[in-house]
């Protein structure tokens, strides 16, 4: 067959590091609309860092990757995306040809279509993700089409159909602590290696999240051992008010930080909405805050370590399922302030049976500690690069914002434009005999469960122990679990905040003009 070739079309409007790929039957151009951030080559194209260099573009051939991009084989293209499930890419087949991007919001402009402001499932359907890659719900109906969300695997292009392939793993078994020690430190090396090559057009200065708990300051463990990561970045404190800013930890390996107060986003200006448009929940929104550090870095973040890194994990870690769906919400937002996102403990995540089984050890008992909350690896990673035991992973904690609960939900200008929009969507509702939320009942209903939620468990708190009280307080408690369900829950937030997707997504499409 004919080795196909690109055709860039450059959009100086378009978010820095968006993409998208129009691919037509039979035809031996594929053309790439795209950022003034994205890298270009005749070879292939990427806002992407890997474990490689860089001028090979070999990107489509490791495991260790982050950010997404194109690389033109014998077989056809290869898309790659992101090795783990915080980003994605997002193809529609269309009698316009098939089209592949990085971002939601740029494939609707492109093709003009939209997604159904009255269906009320999409926060169920993008957190199927959670439950790992062979049991997500890969597709996300459009008035254009069926879109179809690929994770992790990469996709090709033949010239004549768009298939998906398994990407090459990097490793193949891991028997010590050591071997995996290495196998981090040699790939954070490459990695940012890769991300500061002098031939980019944008080089990505790597920067660590850090917090007080175990999986971030294990990344930047060994960012800084293997990559020479000198800047950290924490927020003040976690959902509880509690400190977590990880000074201590910085301090100790010696890298410069930074500390973002938690609640910045809240005085900026409708913040949510490229979070929203990334995944529904949104819960990554106080990243908005750091923005002009995030601006041209390579984030290295610890999402994922709960499953790869704990002593006893009830998910199949290997299938990367994972209890929550922290970081996903960045994806869209990454694009618009340039940065590439990398979860480190995605690396050789395909082998958490084994990677269990070493934090299991024998030989990693002088590492684990009493309690649920032990993870040996990284103890012993961390406490290797000088940092006091007593200084990190002493509690479970998080930062990510509960965004649809009653009292968090949207700031105020984006509240007012949200409830315009929903008003202007009405017709769609009563297309399908459906009727649309009334904003006066369904915020009154919000404020009523949330009482009676809390009224639930305090009266579960208060009862005594004992002469049965014990049966009482656990149907409180399910009772209770039952409201936050239907309110706050992934599945069904209640009325108002079930339908922001929908909205979000047609704010950001504003930003990818059609060329």
């Amino acid at each position: 067959m004919t080795r196909l070739r690109f055709e860039y079309i450059p959009v100086s409007r378009w978010p820095s590091l968006a993409w998208l790929s129009r691919c037509k039957l039979n035809s031996d151009v594929v053309e790439v609309f795209h950022g003034l951030g994205v890298e270009t080559t005749n070879e292939w194209f990427s806002e992407a860092v890997w474990a490689g260099e860089f001028t090979d573009g070999g990107f489509d051939q490791t495991d260790i990757v982050a950010g997404s991009g194109g690389r033109a084989r014998e077989k056809g293209v290869v898309f790659v995306t992101s090795a783990s499930t915080v980003d994605r890419l997002q193809s529609l087949v269309t009698a316009q040809g098939t089209f592949i991007s990085n971002s939601i919001c740029c494939l609707l402009a492109m093709g003009e279509g939209s997604l159904d402001p009255a269906y009320p499932h999409f926060h169920a359907d993008f957190s199927s993700i959670n439950k790992g890659l062979s049991k997500y719900k890969p597709h996300l109906k459009s008035s254009i089409g069926l879109m179809e969300l690929s994770y992790f695997d990469n996709l090709i292009w033949t010239g004549k159909a768009l298939h998906r392939e398994p990407k090459v793993m990097t490793a193949f078994s891991f028997t010590s602590f050591e071997e995996y020690r290495d196998f981090l430190g040699s790939n954070m090396h490459n990695f940012v290696k890769n991300a500061l090559a002098s031939s980019r057009q944008q080089i990505f200065q790597p920067l660590c999240a850090l917090s007080n708990g175990y999986d971030s300051p294990t990344v930047a463990a060994m960012a800084k051992q293997y990559g020479n990561c000198l800047k950290a970045i924490s927020f003040d404190v976690d959902r509880n008010g509690v400190d977590d800013s990880g000074e201590p930890i910085a301090t100790s390996l010696g890298m410069n930080y930074t500390v973002i107060p938690r609640e910045m986003w809240r005085s900026m200006e409708q913040p949510e909405i490229p979070f929203i448009a990334g995944s529904p929940s949104g819960s990554d929104v106080l990243w908005a805050g750091a923005e002009s550090q995030l601006a041209g870095s390579l984030l290295l973040t610890g999402f994922f370590g709960d499953a790869v890194w704990a002593e006893h994990y009830p998910y199949p870690a290997s299938d990367l399922a994972r209890g929550d769906g922290s970081g996903r919400s960045l994806t869209e937002y990454r694009l618009h302030t340039k940065f590439i996102h990398c979860p480190v403990p995605f690396w050789g995540a395909r082998l958490g049976k084994e990677l269990m089984a070493i934090s299991q050890s024998p030989k990693m008992q002088a590492w684990k500690i009493s309690g649920n909350y032990s993870r040996p690896i990284c103890r012993r990673i961390v406490e290797a690069a000088g940092v006091p035991r007593e200084m990190f992973g002493i509690g479970k904690r998080g930062v990510s914002v509960q965004l649809h609960r009653y009292e968090n939900f949207l700031t105020s200008k984006a509240h007012e434009d949200y409830l315009a929009w929903l008003k202007g969507t009405r017709a769609s509702w009563i297309r399908q005999y459906r009727l649309p939320p009334i904003p006066a009942i369904a915020n009154g209903l919000d404020a009523t469960l949330t009482s009676l939620r809390g009224a639930l468990r305090l009266t579960g708190d208060l009862l005594p122990s004992g002469y049965g009280f014990g049966l009482v307080r656990s149907i409180l408690q399910r009772s209770a679990s039952k409201i936050s369900s239907i309110q706050v829950g992934v599945e069904a937030p209640l009325y108002l905040r079930r339908y922001t997707f929908p909205w979000a997504v047609e704010q950001i499409k504003a930003r990818y003009p059609v060329p």
